[in-house]
């Protein structure tokens, strides 16, 4: 029954858990402890969070035998070819992971373990080893790459292949090898 930390990082991201530590000379910041991050880019669940502000970079862990919970946005656009300005609903990319690395200066995070993502737009989902997640300035998905076991469901639909590529700016996915 410890007391929740609370840290307000501006206006669109809200943090909560048990214990956070920042060590100043490394820039380093440590959050444990039901870990949750509220975002207007993204939403999260952890046991840890580990990020180097310098870097801009961290690591994502859940508690054991649990998976870090997520909240992504997918870059979306309009009929006509233009982006969706307005957050929608069908735009939200869920999941978990065994582990999550994230690399904003890079504008990526990895997901790594047991990955299964559900796309809301189509109700599509898919489950591999491991997904890169590509960002667009906004800190919108443009692209994901799924690697290791990857297989996808839709509605009367179902897809394996040792890869898979998808490109949301064009709704285009590609299957890589073994494509079934």
């Amino acid at each position: 029954n410890k007391p929740s930390v609370n840290v307000d990082q501006g206006p669109h991201t809200t943090v909560t858990c048990d214990l956070a530590t920042f060590y100043r000379k490394t820039s380093q910041v440590e959050l444990s402890g039901n870990v949750n991050v509220l975002s207007r880019d993204f939403e999260l669940q952890a046991e840890k969070v580990r990020y180097n502000y310098s870097s801009e970079r961290g690591r994502i862990s859940p508690a054991p035998r649990e998976q870090v919970r997520f909240v992504y946005f997918k870059k979306s656009t309009q009929p006509d070819g233009k982006p969706v300005r307005v957050r929608l609903e069908s735009q939200r990319i869920t999941g978990v992971a065994d582990e999550i690395l994230v690399d904003r200066s890079a504008l990526k995070s990895v997901l790594q373990g047991n990955v299964h993502l559900i796309d809301h737009s189509d109700n599509s989902q898919f489950k591999s080893d491991r997904a890169e997640l590509l960002f667009d300035q906004n800190e919108e998905i443009e692209t994901i790459i799924a690697s290791g076991n990857f297989s996808m469901t839709q509605p009367q639909r179902l897809s394996r292949a040792d890869r898979a590529v998808f490109e949301y700016e064009t709704e285009k996915v590609t299957l890589i090898g073994n494509a079934y």
